[in-house]
């Protein structure tokens, strides 16, 4: 198996983070990566995506939403040319702060057609959605 994984600290409690991360319809305004997504964040639930990678024309894919889990893990599934899931974590960090993290995983046949390139765009996706999420979240207190 094959993943992608980076992370960030952000000065904010959990419940705010996941608030501005699961808040779908603001994407466009901040999401340097997933550019939309639409569908109902509940377990079993389709989701329509869209990516936007450095250098590449947009792409969108289904994803089924494989868990949930309100302030701590949203996972979703995905089948076209490769397949794999993408997983997003938060964990309280200290007093008032959140350990974001983003992985895919891809499965055997697919990670093996993730090219060095691809992956390597994907890692740095993966940064600037972070840095935008960090700001974000960071910007004003609730």
């Amino acid at each position: 198996m094959k993943e992608i994984r980076a992370e960030v600290v952000i000065a904010s409690p959990p419940q705010r983070v996941w608030r501005v991360f699961t808040d779908f319809a603001a994407y466009p305004l901040w999401n340097v990566f997933l550019v939309r997504v639409t569908g109902e964040m509940k377990q079993g639930e389709n989701l329509e995506i869209r990516v936007q990678l450095p250098g590449a024309k947009a792409a969108a894919y289904r994803a089924k939403v494989l868990k949930a889990d309100t302030e701590k893990e949203l996972r979703w599934k995905w089948k076209d040319f490769l397949k794999g899931e993408h997983v997003f974590t938060l964990e309280p960090v200290g007093g008032h702060m959140t350990r974001f993290t983003q992985r895919v995983e891809f499965g055997l046949l697919s990670g093996a057609l993730a090219d060095k390139e691809m992956t390597a765009k994907a890692e740095e996706m993966f940064g600037h959605m972070h840095r935008a999420l960090k700001a974000r979240c960071e910007e004003s207190a609730d």
